[in-house]
This record gives C-alpha cells, sequence and structure tokens, in this order.
C-alpha cells in the first residue's frame, strides 16, 4: 500500500491484471480497484518473480528474482529494484546482493529493513537502509548474525527480530540482543494497539493441545487446557458448548479396536477432569441452557445408553431425557420456555412431527404444537432468534407442490408464518441479529445484509475479501488457511484475529 493509502501494489508471479499484460508488478487504484497504467516490467525470464513490494516517497522498492532487465529504462538489476512513478528504474542498489533467502522486505518511518539469510560480508541477516537519505545503510543490524531471522518489527522505537525461538532487539551499534527465548519457535511477530504481539506454539504459557476457549468479546483465550491432546482419539470437532464448568465437545475419534465412532469430550473447566464417551453415530449440534446442554444429531446411543437423535447432560452427566426421534436433528433452539427441534425426521415419541417439533424446556415434555403435519416432508435446518420471532430454514413438500424458505415462529403464540426473504437470497448460509439479517446473494456470490422487516438492502464495505467469508450460527468470520477472524457485520471490518501457529521446519 502507497503512503498515501491511493494506490495497492500487487507483486507476485503474474503475467495480466485484469485482462492487462503486467509482468509480476501491478498498482491498482484503492478508489475503485480500477487498474493504473504503471507497468515497469516489459519483459520476464521462465522464472523471474517478485516476493516483495514496499513505497515510500513514490519509489516502489521491490525483492524478486530477475533475469531480464527491469523498468521502460531497461537496467539490470539482481535481487532488488527501485522504481519511480513513470516506471524507470533508478539508481539505487542496496550494498546486500544475492542474499540465500529474504524472510522480510518491510518500510518504517522511511527506512527500509531487510531480514533474512544474507550472505552478505557485513549484513548476514539484517540490513537497514535511510531512505530519507538517498537510501545509505545504516549500521542497524550489521553485526547481528542469526540462523533465520523474519517477523521485523518496530515497536516504541526499537527494532526487534524472530530468530528461532528467540526474540531479539537489534541496537543501533548493529548488534542484537536477545530480550526473550521461548520454548517453541516463534511463528510470527506482530504489533497492534501499542503491543507487540508473539505467535508460537508455547510462550511459557499453557499449550492448548487442539483446543481452546475463545471469548470472543474479550478476544482471548481461557486459561482452560484440554487434559488430552488432539489425536487419534479424538481428532475432528463438529461442534462445542459450555454450560456452567462443563464443556462439551462432540467430534469423533478412534476406538480401543481401532475403528472410527463418534466422540463427546466433556471437561469440567475448573477441575481439569475430563470423561470421553462414544457416540454410536455422530452429535451435530449442541445447545446450552443454564446448567443443562442438549445435543441433537443422527445417532442411536451415547456411551452405551440408548439415545435416538436427542441426549440431554446437566454437569456432565447424561440426564434420563431420552424422547426417540426417527431421523436426524439438525437444530436445537430454546426460546421463551421452549426447546424447538427441527431437522429431517417424521416422528417423535411415534407421534407425527414433520422435520418440526417443541419440547417443554421446564419439564423435557413433547408439546402438541406440530405445524407441518399435513406435509408429506419437511426438512428444518439452520434457524436464528431475531427480535419476537424464531427464523428457520426450511425445506417442505405437500400434495406434490415444493416449497422453501424461511418459516417464521412468534413468540408465545407459536403461531407459524414465512418470511420473504430478499431475491437471491441463500437459505443454507445466513445469519441474524439486531434486525438485520445477512446472507450470500446467490447470484452475484457476494456477502449482503437486509432489514429483516423490510428486506431493504443494507451496503456492506467489507474489509477482507468475500470469498472467504462464512455465515455462521454466530456471526459472520473470515477463514483462509489457520487464520480466523470475526467480522464486525455492521462496519464491516476485522473484530477479533486468531491464527493457528505451527512450528516452521527447524533448519539443518
Amino acid at each position: 500500500m502507497s503512503q498515501d493509502k491511493q494506490t495497492l501494489y500487487l507483486a507476485g508471479d503474474f503475467s495480466s491484471v485484469r485482462g492487462e499484460v503486467r509482468y509480476g508488478l501491478a498498482a491498482l487504484n484503492t478508489a475503485d480497484n480500477s487498474l493504473k497504467s504503471w507497468a515497469p516490467v516489459t519483459d520476464r525470464g521462465t522464472f523471474d518473480e517478485v516476493w516483495f513490494v514496499q513505497e515510500y516517497g513514490g519509489i516502489v522498492y521491490v525483492n524478486g528474482y530477475f533475469t531480464k532487465p527491469l523498468g521502460l529504462n531497461l537496467q539490470t538489476r539482481d535481487d532488488f529494484a527501485a522504481i519511480d512513478q513513470s516506471g524507470n528504474v533508478i539508481g539505487w542498489t542496496p550494498a546486500t546482493t544475492d542474499p540465500y533467502d529474504v524472510l522480510d522486505f518491510v518500510i518504517h518511518d522511511g527506512v527500509l529493513y531487510i531480514s533474512g539469510r544474507l550472505r552478505g560480508a557485513q549484513n548476514k541477516s539484517v540490513a537497514a537502509y535511510d531512505l530519507k537519505n538517498s537510501g545509505a545503510p545504516l549500521a542497524l543490524g550489521q553485526s547481528f548474525e542469526g540462523s533465520r531471522p523474519h517477523s521485523l518489527v518496530v515497536h516504541n522505537s526499537g527494532v526487534y527480530v524472530a530468530d528461532g525461538s528467540d526474540l531479539f532487539r537489534l541496537e543501533a551499534d548493529g548488534s542484537g540482543v536477545k530480550v526473550h527465548s521461548y520454548s517453541s519457535l516463534i511463528g510470527a511477530l506482530g504489533v497492534s494497539s501499542g503491543g507487540l504481539f508473539v505467535a508460537s506454539n508455547d510462550l511459557r504459557g499453557p499449550q492448548r493441545n487442539g483446543m481452546a476457549i475463545v471469548n470472543f468479546d474479550k478476544s482471548q483465550a481461557s486459561d482452560w487446557v484440554p487434559s488430552i491432546p488432539m489425536g487419534y482419539e479424538f481428532f475432528d470437532v463438529y461442534t462445542a458448548k459450555r454450560a456452567g464448568d462443563y464443556l462439551y465437545v462432540s467430534g469423533r475419534g478412534e476406538n480401543a479396536l481401532g475403528n472410527i465412532v463418534g466422540k463427546l469430550f466433556v471437561a469440567n473447566i475448573k477441575t481439569g477432569t475430563h470423561q470421553m464417551l462414544e457416540v454410536d453415530g455422530k452429535i451435530e449440534i449442541l445447545e446450552a441452557l443454564n446448567e443443562t446442554v442438549y445435543a441433537g444429531g443422527d445417532f442411536v446411543s451415547v456411551n452405551g445408553n440408548a439415545r435416538s437423535g436427542l441426549a440431554a447432560f446437566t454437569s456432565g452427566q447424561l440426564t434420563n431425557w431420552q424422547p426417540v426421534v426417527d431421523g436426524e436433528v439438525s437444530f436445537i433452539s430454546h426460546h421463551q420456555g421452549v426447546l424447538y427441534v427441527g431437522g429431517d425426521f417424521a416422528t417423535v415419541d411415534g407421534s407425527p412431527r414433520q422435520g418440526l417439533a417443541g419440547f417443554t424446556a421446564l419439564t423435557g415434555a413433547l408439546l402438541a404444537w406440530s405445524p407441518f403435519a399435513a406435509y408429506d416432508y419437511g426438512y428444518f435446518g439452520r434457524t436464528m432468534v431475531a427480535g419476537d420471532k424464531i427464523y428457520i430454514m426450511y425445506e417442505a413438500e405437500k400434495d406434490g407442490n415444493y416449497e422453501e424458505g424461511l418459516l417464521t415462529v412468534q413468540t408465545g403464540s407459536m403461531q407459524v408464518g414465512t418470511w420473504t426473504p430478499p431475491e437471491n437470497f441463500d437459505s443454507y448460509e445466513w445469519f441474524a441479529r439486531d434486525g438485520r439479517i445477512y446472507f450470500w446473494d446467490a447470484d452475484t456470490g457476494m456477502a449482503v445484509g437486509a432489514d429483516i422487516q423490510t428486506g431493504q438492502p443494507i451496503s456492506i464495505s467489507w474489509e477482507l475479501p468475500e470469498d472467504g467469508l462464512v455465515m455462521k450460527a454466530d456471526g459472520v468470520f473470515w477463514k483462509q488457511d489457520s487464520d480466523l477472524v470475526l467480522m464486525d457485520e455492521v462496519t464491516g471490518k476485522a473484530r477479533v484475529v486468531f491464527r493457528e501457529v505451527a512450528s516452521p521446519t527447524p533448519l539443518e
């Protein structure tokens, strides 16, 4: 990104952008994402590629692999180049040449920092150049030598770099001072809200063993640590819910015979004790109500106890509540004293309930409510409570006529109606809160919003690429690789970022 935030520079291994020739470097106008005419690379070799790009004072600094001359003025450069806004390569070149690999290439306050295995006689690991002074080399990092330094950041006027499991601060005299040693390799460094953040598998704190309790509102993980690692015994997580001091996590893993079966991990967060229950089938959803967690899915027993599609746990123990559902339960939702259950089934306890049923939350008794009794088929999936109504995704068939959309259930009266969604509404992936509904536009593939009462569209400018957005029951998330970002659906900006950090493979 340029200093004035008006230009986004692209670097990589490509030959065109928006249908126009661009070899490894391009520039977009941030106002409308239009392609700029700036095209400094007119030819490229087979393996030519730009790895890093930074801009300062209108000059674009790049690192990459170049076998062909760069710039409109066709200048030969090895590994590094500086290019002006007219597309010509200027005379500056760094003293660092022929690096083994460059792991960071960043500009901060007019200083260009390069870190990696540089192989320079004077700068073996870090080099710094004062761009305010014609790119003159600085002493910073000259005598520091690491094995594989990366993630260089500037914090409170100090320059920090990660090297293996060690955190170093680089001094003005060229040396590096070890600030801290961690018990595993550092994955990344970052600076945010005045703090220096270190990402590693173990920060002299609890190892998470594949599971963590995260408070999205406070942007922090609890101190609870699962007593078993995520391994063969429990390697897939479907859903999780906490009730009181107990955490319930459903998934699957291997049993004693090596067969893959359903699992329910139940842990007391305060005492650390846990039990691993075997499920004949799959628990897909969990709903908490006070100290009780209700489980639903496609299963016939829990730890050898007959339970057909529905089960309940209080204080970590299986309760006596055992309605018999003749199919799969896809959602459980509690509202105003009623436990709503939906899915792909025809009867509950032998009574007709075409995909939708209600129970009294206080006693667990099945209600007579059966709004789809006259239908030949009914399937009910995702549900959300918004205002005085519950919204439920449904598919149903009656007398050969098929219908789908969103069902509404009025609080108190339990009167059933239908909600007419906006055009191109994807009923399988949506989220509702505070009078708004967010969904995928089936035609454009865009994540959009609408007023849940009027259906009028709401404009949202998402900060992150929309192809990574996921509409979950808890909110709108952005998911890519090891990053999970909770989005603010009103502003479209990232709210909380979580990253799964795996230790890089140590160099031999």
